[in-house]
C-alpha cells in the first residue's frame, strides 16, 4: 500500500482545503519557520488516531480546528485524508473534527472505529515501528539517550511490550500464588496440628469403640449365656412348680374327702348332741342365771370389798396421819438434837483432817521424786505400746495395700502381654511396610537418577542445540550479509557505479552498440591475492572500454559527443599491440612471481587483451626484489610488487598504503566479490551441515522429553505410591509409638506397683524388727517399772491410807455438812407436813361415816342373791343326772372323729408343706424372672454356653469396662472430625501440589515468554545492529559504527551503547562526537530501525538540521538509495534535491499556503 496524496482543511494553519502529492519515493516539504511545514507532519499523526494532545503540539482537541482571524473566519471543522493505492484500488482514511467536539474516522468515506483504521495500518505494516514518523528533536533525543533509554527503544521496536506484560502479568500471578501457597503452607501447619491433636482423641474414640463393640459381644454372649440357663432354669422351676400344684390339689382332694368324712360322723356325734341339747341348753339357763346371780354378787361383793377396803384404807390413813402427826412431832425434837451433835462432830473431823494432810504433805515430798521417775518409765511404756499398736496397724494397712497391688500387678500384666502382642504385630507391619517403602523410595531413587540423567542429556542437548541455532543464525546472518553485499556490488557493477559519467551513459545505452564489449574491470580475473599489485598496474585503464574493432569504437565516440556526456578510452581488440617479449632467466630470479600478462584470467576471445595492457610487465614479492631485478636486466617494463609499489619502466618508484574502499576500488571491489561468493559457498556447506546437526539434536531432544516424560509419569506414580505407604507407615509408627508409650507406662507402672510391693515387704519386715526391738524395750521397761513400784508401794500405801484417811474424813465432812443440811431442811418439810396432816384428817373423818352406811345396804343385797343361787344348784343336779345316761354312746363317736380329725391335721400339714414349698419354689422363680429381666432386652438370645465360661465373660465384661473407664472422656464425634480435618488437610495438600504446579508452569511461562522476548530482542536488534553498521560505513567513509550491549548475560536490563570510528581512528563514543557526526549517527540509527521493520511510509521533520553541506550530501544521497516513501520537512537546500516531488509551504495573512513543485520536471 502506497500513499498518494494527503488533503487537509480547517487544521491548524490550513484553513483552506490543501493537496499534496506524494512521490513513490522522496516528497520533500520546504518552508520557512513559522509557515505550517510541522503542521502537515501533526496532521499525518493526527489523521492516524494519535491521542496525545502534546504529541500534535495543542492543549485541547478542538485547538487543531483553525482558529480564524482578522480576515478568515474560524473554520467549522478539521478534516485531513490520507489516500493511498493498495494493487490499483484506492484507499481514503480520513479524520474529522467539529467545533462542538464531534469526532469522527473515515474509511473510503464510511464511519469507522478507530480500532477499525489501525487494524487496516497494522495488516499494511504501518504502526509496526513506532518511529515511522521522526519529529524535530527526536534525533538529538536518540542520540543523547542513555543506554537504558536506548535499550527501551529497541524494544519498542523489537514489540516485546507484549511479553513484558505477559510477564508482569505471569510475575503477578506468581506474586499471588506464593502468597496463597505460603497462606496454604500455614493454613496446612494449623491443620495438621490440629489432625495430629485429633488424631490421638479419635483413635481414643476408636479404642472406645473397639472396646464397646468388644463389650457389647461379650455381653451378647455373657447375656445370652445367661438368659439361656436362666431360662432353662425357670422352664425347670415351673415344670416343678406345676408338679408340686397338681400334687396340692390331690391332697386338697383327698382333704375334702375326710372333711367329709369327718361331716357325716359330727352329725351323728351331734344327734347325741341334739339330744343332749336340751338338758345343756337347760343347763346352760340355769348356768346363764347363775352366772348372772354370781356376776351380781362378784359385783356387789367387789363392791362391799372396794367399800370396806376404801373404808379401811380411810380409817388406816386416819391413823397413819395421827401417828405420823405425833411422829413428826417427835422426829422435829429429834432432828435438833442430832444437828447440835452433827456440828460437835465436824469441828472434831475437821481438826483431825488437818493432822492427816499435814502427814501426807510430808510424806508425799519424799515420795515425789521417785514417784516422777516411774512416771516417766510409765510413760515411756505408754509409748512403746502406742507404737507397738500404730506397727500392728500399719502392718495391717501395708499387708491389705499389697493384696490390692497384687490385684493392679495381675490386670498390668494382662494388659501389658495384650499390648505387647499389638507392639510385635505393628513392628512387623512397620517392617513390611518399611521394606516395601524402601523398594518404593530405591525404585524412586532410580527414577529421579535415570531423569537426572536424561535432563543433563537433555540440557546438554539444548545448549548444543542453542550453541547450533546461533551458530546456525550467525552463519544466516553472515550469509544474508553476504548477499546484501553481494547484490551491492552486484548493483555497483551492473549499474557501473563508480565509472564516470560517460562510461554509465555508454552502458545505459549498449543495446544500440553491437560492438560493445565491457569495460576491462570487468573482463579481467586474477588471483586476490593479486589485486593490490594489478590495481597499480591498471590504473585508470579499468575503465578503459574494451570493443571489438574500430569501427564500434568511433560509433561510441559519436555518441558521446553528440550527448556531450564526456570522453572514455576505447580499446578496440582489432588494433591493439599484443606482443610479448619475455626476458631470459627472469624467471629463476628470488622474488620473481610472474608475468602480469601471464597470471590474467581472460575468455580466450580476448586473450590479447592482458598482453595489450600488461606487455611484459612482472610481478615480485616485495621493493626489493624489484630493485634487484630492475638492476639486472635493466628492463624497460614496469615491475610491480604484491604490496603494490611500482618501478616504471624509465626507473621512477611510487608506493604507499591506502585503506582498501571497495566502493571506489573497481579492481578489489570485484576481488571482494570474488571472495564472498566463495565464503557463501563455505557458508552454505556450512549452513546445510549444521542445519542436519539440528535436527539430528532436535530428534534426540524430542526422545529424551518423550522418555522424561514416561520417566515422570513413572515417578509420579512411584512417588503417590511412597506418599501413601509413608502416610501409612507413619499412622503405624504414631500407633506403634502409643502403644510403646502405653506399654511403657504399663511397665513404668507395674515397676512402681512392684517397687510398691516390694517397699511395703521392707517396711513390714522394718516394722515387724521394729517391733522386736519395741517389745523387748518394753519389757525392760516393765521391769524397771515393776522395781521402782516395790520401792514405792511402801510410800504409796502410806499415801494410800492417808488419803482412804483424808477422803474418808472428807467424805464424812461432807455428810455430816450435808446431813446437817438434811436435817434442817427435814425440819422444815415436818412444819409443812403437820399442816398438811390437820387438813387431811378432817377430811377423812366425814368420808369414813358415809362409807358405814353403803357398806350396810350392800351386805342385805348379798344375802339375798346366795338364796337365789343356792335354788339353781339343786335343780341342776337333777339334769346332770340325765345327761351322763347319754355321754357313754357318745364316747365311741368321739374316737372316730378324732382318729378322723388326726387324718385331716396329717394331709394339712403335708398340704402346709407343699404350699411352702410351691411358695419357696415361686420366689425362686420370681428370682430366675428377675435375673431374666435384668437381662437387657436386646441380648435375650439364647447362645449356647458353659456355665464355666460365664465367669470368664463376667470378668472379660469387668476388665473392658475399666479398659473403656481408663479410657475418661471420649469424644466420638472426634473421629467424624478427624476424618473432616484428615479430608481438608488432603484437599489442602492437593491444592499445595496444584499450587507448585502452577508456580512451576509460570515459573516456565515467565522463563519462555523470557526465551521469546530474548530471541525477538536479539533479532530485531541484530537486523537494526547490522544496517547502522551499513549506515555508519556509508556515512561515515573508511569508518565503522555498532551497538553494543554492556552486559551481554541480562539483555533486558543491559544499556546499549553506540560505538563509532571514524577512518583511521580509534572508537570513541558519541559524546566525543560533534554535533554534525551526531546527528549522523542518529540518522543512521533511526534508517536502521525503520529498515529493521518495513513500514508503508516516514515521515522525517527536520531532522536535518545540524548537519552541514558535506553531512547532508551524505545524507542526501543515503534518502537516494533508500526504496521506501519517505516525506521530508527540510530547510535544506541539498536534502531537497533527493525529493521527487517538493512543496513549498507560505504562511500568507495567517493561512498556510502549499506550492508543488515536481522536480523531473525542473530537471527536464
Amino acid at each position: 500500500m502506497v500513499l498518494k496524496e494527503i488533503f487537509i482543511k480547517g487544521f491548524k494553519s490550513f484553513a483552506d482545503p490543501v493537496r499534496l502529492e506524494v512521490s513513490d519515493r522522496v516528497t520533500v516539504v520546504v518552508g520557512p519557520n513559522g509557515s505550517g511545514k510541522s503542521n502537515v507532519v501533526d496532521a499525518i499523526r493526527w489523521v492516524l488516531g494519535e491521542q496525545s494532545m502534546k504529541e500534535i503540539r495543542a492543549q485541547e482537541r478542538e485547538d487543531v480546528v483553525f482558529w480564524g482571524n482578522e480576515k478568515r473566519p474560524p473554520a467549522q471543522y478539521a478534516y485531513v485524508e490520507l489516500v493511498f493505492e493498495d494493487n490499483g484500488n484506492k484507499v481514503s482514511i480520513a479524520r474529522e473534527l467539529s467545533r462542538d467536539g464531534t469526532s469522527r474516522y473515515l474509511l473510503n468515506g464510511d464511519e469507522v472505529r478507530l480500532k477499525d483504521l489501525r487494524e487496516l495500518l497494522m495488516t499494511h505494516g504501518f504502526g509496526k515501528n513506532p518511529y515511522s514518523i521522526i519529529g524535530q528533536g527526536q534525533i538529538d533525543k536518540i542520540v543523547s539517550a542513555t543506554p537504558e533509554s536506548l535499550r527501551a527503544i529497541i524494544e519498542e521496536i523489537a514489540g516485546i511490550g507484549i511479553y513484558r506484560e505477559k510477564k508482569k502479568e505471569a510475575l503477578a500471578k506468581l506474586d499471588a500464588t506464593q502468597i496463597n501457597l505460603s497462606r496454604i503452607t500455614d493454613v496446612l501447619f494449623e491443620v495438621d496440628k490440629n489432625r495430629k491433636s485429633l488424631y490421638l482423641k479419635a483413635k481414643r474414640a476408636e479404642r472406645y469403640l473397639e472396646y464397646s463393640q468388644e463389650l457389647e459381644n461379650v455381653k451378647k454372649e455373657y447375656y445370652g449365656g445367661v438368659y439361656r440357663l436362666e431360662t432353662q432354669r425357670l422352664a425347670d422351676m415351673e415344670s416343678y412348680f406345676n408338679e408340686l400344684n397338681i400334687s396340692l390339689k390331690e391332697k386338697l382332694k383327698q382333704l375334702a374327702q375326710l372333711e367329709m368324712n369327718w361331716s357325716t360322723l359330727r352329725e351323728e356325734f351331734n344327734q347325741i348332741d341334739v339330744e343332749m341339747e336340751s338338758y345343756t341348753k337347760t343347763l346352760e339357763e340355769f348356768k346363764i342365771r347363775e352366772d348372772q346371780l354370781r356376776e351380781i354378787r362378784e359385783k356387789f361383793t367387789k363392791k362391799l370389798n372396794e367399800l370396806e377396803s376404801k373404808y379401811i384404807e380411810i380409817t388406816t390413813r386416819l391413823d397413819m396421819l395421827t401417828d405420823e402427826a405425833n411422829s413428826l412431832k417427835n422426829r422435829y425434837e429429834e432432828i435438833k438434837l442430832i444437828v447440835s451433835k452433827i456440828t460437835e462432830e465436824i469441828n472434831e473431823k475437821e481438826s483431825e483432817l488437818s493432822k492427816l494432810e499435814k502427814e501426807k504433805s510430808e510424806i508425799y515430798t519424799q515420795y515425789s521424786e521417785q514417784e516422777k521417775e516411774i512416771l516417766k518409765k510409765k510413760q515411756e511404756y505408754e509409748e512403746i505400746e502406742k507404737s507397738l499398736a500404730k506397727i500392728h496397724n500399719e502392718i495391717v494397712r501395708l499387708t491389705e495395700t499389697n493384696q490390692d497391688i497384687k490385684h493392679r500387678l495381675e490386670m498390668i500384666q494382662s494388659q501389658r502381654t495384650s499390648k505387647e502382642t499389638r507392639k510385635q504385630e505393628l513392628e512387623e507391619e512397620i517392617n513390611d511396610l518399611e521394606k516395601h517403602l524402601l523398594e518404593i523410595v530405591e525404585k524412586e531413587n532410580e527414577l529421579v537418577k535415570e531423569l537426572e540423567v536424561v535432563k543433563s542429556s537433555l540440557e546438554e542437548y539444548n545448549q548444543s542445540k542453542e550453541l547450533k541455532t546461533h551458530q546456525l543464525d550467525t552463519i544466516v546472518r553472515r550469509q544474508k550479509e553476504i548477499l546484501a553485499e553481494i547484490d551491492v556490488l552486484n548493483k555497483q557493477i551492473s549499474e557501473y557505479q563508480g565509472f564516470g559519467y560517460s562510461i554509465r551513459k555508454i552502458f545505459e545505452n549498449k543495446d544500440i552498440f553491437k560492438g560493445l564489449i565491457d569495460v576491462v574491470a570487468n573482463l579481467i580475473d586474477f588471483d586476490k591475492s593479486l589485486s593490490t599489485a594489478y590495481e597499480t598496474l591498471l590504473g585508470g585503464a579499468v575503465q578503459h572500454v574494451v570493443v571489438k574493432t574500430a569501427e564500434d569504437a568511433k560509433q561510441i565516440i559519436d555518441f558521446l559527443k553528440a550527448g556531450e556526456y564526456g570522453r572514455a578510452t576505447f580499446i578496440p581488440l582489432d588494433l591493439i599491440d599484443a606482443s610479448f617479449s619475455p626476458i631470459s632467466g627472469i624467471e629463476h630470479e628470488p622474488g620473481f612471481i610472474g608475468y602480469a600478462a601471464n597470471l590474467v584470467n581472460v575468455s580466450a576471445e580476448y586473450r590479447n587483451l592482458p598482453l595489450y595492457l600488461f606487455g611484459n610487465d612482472i610481478i615480485v614479492k616485495d621493493i626489493d626484489c624489484a630493485i634487484e631485478i630492475k638492476r639486472k636486466y635493466e628492463i624497460r617494463s614496469r615491475i610491480v610488487t604484491l604490496d603494490g609499489e611500482l618501478i616504471s619502466g624509465r626507473g621512477a618508484i611510487s608506493g604507499g598504503k591506502a585503506k582498501e574502499d571497495y566502493s571506489n576500488s573497481l579492481i578489489a571491489r570485484k576481488v571482494r566479490l570474488k571472495t564472498l561468493q566463495e565464503e557463501l559457498e563455505k557458508l552454505v556447506n556450512e549452513k546445510s551441515k549444521v542445519e542436519k546437526e539440528i535436527e539430528e539434536i532436535s530428534k534426540e531432544i524430542k526422545q529424551l522429553q518423550e522418555n522424561m516424560a514416561i520417566i515422570r509419569e513413572e515417578l509420579a506414580s512411584v512417588s503417590s505410591k511412597s506418599l501413601s505407604s509413608k502416610r501409612v507407615l507413619e499412622e503405624l509408627q504414631k500407633a506403634l509409638r502409643d502403644v510403646t508409650n502405653e506399654l511403657s507406662d504399663l511397665i513404668k507402672l507395674e515397676a512402681e506397683y512392684n517397687g510398691k510391693y516390694e517397699g511395703n515387704i521392707a517396711r513390714i519386715e522394718y516394722l515387724e524388727e521394729e517391733s522386736k526391738v519395741l517389745e523387748e524395750k518394753r519389757k525392760v521397761l516393765q521391769a524397771d517399772v515393776s522395781e521402782f513400784s516395790k520401792e514405792l508401794e511402801e510410800h504409796r500405801k502410806k499415801l494410800e491410807i492417808l488419803n482412804e484417811n483424808i477422803a474418808t474424813l472428807r467424805a464424812e465432812l461432807k455428810n455430816l455438812a450435808e446431813r446437817k443440811l438434811q436435817y434442817t431442811a427435814e425440819n422444815d418439810r415436818i412444819n409443812n407436813r403437820l399442816e398438811e396432816i390437820a387438813k387431811e384428817v378432817a377430811d377423812a373423818k366425814y368420808n369414813i361415816s358415809q362409807l358405814e352406811q353403803e357398806i350396810n345396804d350392800t351386805k342385805n343385797f348379798l344375802i339375798e342373791n346366795e338364796r337365789e343361787l343356792e335354788s339353781l344348784k339343786a335343780t341342776a343336779q337333777d339334769i346332770f343326772t340325765n345327761i351322763r345316761e347319754r355321754k357313754s354312746g357318745k364316747e365311741e363317736k368321739l374316737q372316730q372323729l378324732q382318729t378322723l380329725e388326726e387324718e385331716i391335721s396329717r394331709i394339712k400339714s403335708e398340704i402346709e408343706s407343699t404350699r411352702e414349698r410351691i411358695h419357696e419354689m415361686d420366689l425362686r422363680i420370681q428370682e430366675i424372672r428377675f435375673r431374666i429381666s435384668n437381662v437387657p432386652e436386646e441380648y435375650r438370645n439364647p447362645v449356647e454356653i458353659e456355665s464355666e465360661r460365664l465367669d470368664e465373660l463376667a470378668q472379660l465384661m469387668k476388665d473392658l469396662e475399666n479398659k473403656i473407664k481408663m479410657l475418661g472422656a471420649v469424644d466420638l464425634s472426634a473421629i467424624d472430625e478427624y476424618k473432616a480435618v484428615e479430608n481438608e488437610y488432603n484437599e489442602l495438600v492437593k491444592q499445595k501440589l496444584d499450587l507448585e504446579e502452577a508456580k512451576r508452569k509460570l515459573e516456565e511461562l515467565i522463563e519462555q515468554t523470557d526465551i521469546q522476548a530474548r530471541e525477538q530482542f536479539l533479532n530485531t536488534y541484530n537486523r537494526i545492529n547490522a544496517a547502522f553498521k551499513g549506515y555508519i560505513e556509508n556515512l561515515f567513509y573508511g569508518g565503522t559504527g555498532s551497538m553494543r550491549l554492556i552486559d551481554d548475560g541480562n539483555i533486558f536490563e543491559s544499556g546499549i551503547e553506540i560505538v563509532v570510528s571514524k577512518a583511521g581512528k580509534k572508537v570513541q563514543k558519541l559524546q566525543l562526537l560533534s554535533g554534525g557526526e551526531k546527528a549522523l549517527v542518529g540518522i543512521a540509527l533511526i534508517m536502521a530501525m525503520l529498515e529493521s521493520n518495513k513500514g508503508v511510509f516516514y515521515v522525517l521533520d527536520e531532522v536535518d538540521a545540524p548537519l552541514d553541506d558535506y553531512n547532508s550530501e551524505k545524507f542526501r544521497r543515503l534518502l537516494e538509495q533508500q526504496q521506501s516513501q519517505f516525506i521530508v520537512i527540510t530547510h535544506n537546500k541539498l536534502i531537497m534535491e533527493a525529493g521527487d516531488i517538493v512543496h513549498g509551504v507560505t504562511m500568507v495573512d495567517g493561512i498556510s499556503k502549499i506550492i508543488q513543485v515536481k522536480m523531473e520536471e525542473v530537471t527536464a
